[in-house]
């Protein structure tokens, strides 16, 4: 039986058992209907909790670690960086996310989370994207931004990252899964920081199971893909060297009974050598949207033109070659236009009046289209 949501009450304590990274969601969750609620368990002895979890050790070193971590302080962390909780026995928990083998208990989130009715493909590839890699999701993404689909990839650079950008552009929506904390500061690499912005302000979101604050390191990544793995329908390869997070995410779907989709590339391409061998194994070989589309059960859309920016006087068409789908801060635009700051906040006030750029908060603009 689902809750609806932690009680306020509880919620510090929930937060603060979360801040022990040794308890999984099946032992927070035994610990709950042992106890009762988060708050008994932050304050039981070692021996009752171990009779809860079948494992003394365990127990004593969460009684250490409690002197470190203090509840309330984590409930100011959220508040703070605007991020948000949920319970794995929420309603507003991800649905296939919770079917996997070792389910986070806390999804951490800005923004928003996807909804039961959500179609979700997680796509991945290289950090080292090639051109081709480039072309295929600047065919692929429009169209299944038009047509419905909602994008999850790791927020990285290469082809996260683009994925993510394309997807905002074409007015899609996407989510981003980190590897540390999913508050601003905690986001790498930082120059994605502002693309995070943008694709909260689209309807998108970052989720983590990570608390806030959280650094990434490199035993965070593979963490991390199973949760890109299990949230969606299907999950398409896109590029993928011989040994790679791509095919980590690729393995981990096919565990979780996940579709998995694959582009083939050219024989010689270093970039393809992992996705050739996943249509060897039986993947789904996919060309183009069309093929995705069909496969997530979903009829493609007619296309949308284009459309076209005209400036109004010079520093609007100063600045407009510097201006991007994912969003770019005032002072870089500052720099990059050699123009006064006073001049570039009239202008992007004015553009923004007129629907041409979206201010996405912390003086970060984006075009709007």
């Amino acid at each position: 039986m689902l809750t609806t949501e932690l009680q306020k009450t509880d919620l510090p304590f929930a937060l603060a058992a979360a801040r022990f990274p040794k308890f999984g969601a099946k032992r927070l969750a035994r610990l709950k209907k042992a106890f009762g609620n988060f708050e008994t368990v932050w304050g039981a002895e070692a021996r009752d909790l171990a009779r809860a979890i079948e494992h003394m050790a365990l127990a004593e070193e969460f009684v250490a670690a409690r002197r470190t971590i203090e509840p309330a302080e984590e409930v100011d962390r959220l508040a703070q960086t605007g991020v948000s909780v949920v319970w794995i026995e929420e309603e507003t928990y991800p649905a296939l996310l919770r079917e996997i083998h070792d389910p986070p208990p806390f999804l951490f989130h800005r923004g928003a989370l996807p909804k039961p009715a959500d179609v979700l493909l997680s796509v991945v590839g290289s950090r080292h994207m090639s051109r081709y890699g480039a072309a295929v999701l600047e065919m692929f993404m429009p169209e299944l931004a038009r047509s419905g689909v909602h994008i999850v990839s790791g927020l990285a650079l290469g082809c996260d990252g683009y994925a993510h950008e394309l997807t905002v552009k074409h007015r899609g929506c996407t989510y981003g899964i980190v590897a540390g904390g999913c508050d601003t500061e905690s986001i790498t690499p930082g120059q994605n920081r502002a693309l995070a912005h943008a694709m909260i302000a689209a309807g998108g979101g970052v989720i983590s199971e990570q608390p806030v604050g959280t650094a990434s390191y490199p035993s965070s990544f593979p963490l991390r893909n199973r949760l890109i793995a299990g949230i969606s329908r299907a999950t398409l390869v896109i590029e993928a060297a011989e040994a790679s997070g791509s095919l980590i995410t690729a393995r981990l779907a096919l565990e979780e009974n996940r579709d998995v989709l694959a582009v083939p590339g050219p024989i010689n391409a270093p970039m393809s050598i992992g996705t050739n061998r996943l249509v060897r194994f039986g993947a789904h070989v996919v060309t183009s949207a069309e093929d995705i589309l069909s496969l997530l059960e979903l009829a493609p859309t007619t296309p949308v033109p284009a459309r076209i920016v005209e400036p109004q006087n010079a520093t609007e068409a100063a600045l407009l070659p510097h201006l991007n789908t994912h969003g770019i801060h005032v002072d870089e635009l500052v720099r990059a236009s050699r123009l006064p700051t006073t001049l570039v906040l009239q202008t992007l006030t004015a553009m923004e009046l007129r629907e041409v750029v979206v201010h996405i908060g912390g003086n970060h603009y984006r075009l709007n289209g």
